[in-house]
């Protein structure tokens, strides 16, 4: 083999390796920029539907023949037995319900719930800073100053971090819809 042919041969292969190591570029590029070319790709799975109950449209009543009922006389009907007992029992239920005050504090939960679930959707700030002066030396019952150091330092220090997930599957998205369907359920 001449040099000439060898040198050719050599500069194909230079070639090759520069068109293989773009290639490899490219498909680098690629694999690092596929998670944004998917994000609208993002929500998984069908969206809730609420299902389809059969309820009557009133419910059936024994009041009087008209279809009208007396809502304050069925709001207290216990008084109608005259039974002071029952009266002073029914009257301390009512002021100490506790099914009641467990409900409202489900409700509650549930709200404050929403609120952090959404939140994790939001990027999150922090930043932090701090000082500190560090001196060295003795000083001398001869200085004028006996605070007076030979040296001394100071050193500043002040972070900042901000960070964001992006939601490329709906996770996030699906997690505040389950935090809408409990609270609708508690209330």
């Amino acid at each position: 083999m001449k040099m000439k042919d060898y040198w050719k041969k050599l500069i194909k292969q230079g070639k090759k390796s520069k068109m293989r190591n773009l290639l490899k570029k490219r498909y680098i590029v690629f694999l690092a920029l596929f998670p944004f070319f998917t994000g609208g790709c993002r929500v998984v799975g069908p969206d809730y539907t609420r299902p389809k109950i059969d309820v009557p449209g009133q419910w059936p009543s024994a009041g009087p023949a008209d279809g009208g009922t007396d809502s304050e006389a069925l709001a207290e009907w216990w008084k109608t037995l005259d039974d002071p007992v029952l009266n002073s029992l029914v009257e301390r239920s009512l002021a100490n319900n506790k099914d009641l005050k467990v409900a409202l504090t489900r409700i509650r939960q549930a709200r404050a719930n929403l609120g952090i679930t959404a939140k994790q959707r939001d990027p999150s700030l922090s930043g932090s800073g701090q000082y500190r002066r560090t001196q060295s030396g003795t000083p001398t019952r001869e200085d004028d100053d006996p605070f007076l150091f030979t040296s001394g330092s100071d050193y500043y220090d002040i972070g900042f971090d901000a960070a964001w997930e992006a939601d490329l599957f709906g996770k996030k998205y699906r997690n505040i819809e389950a935090a809408v369907a409990d609270l609708q359920a508690d209330e």
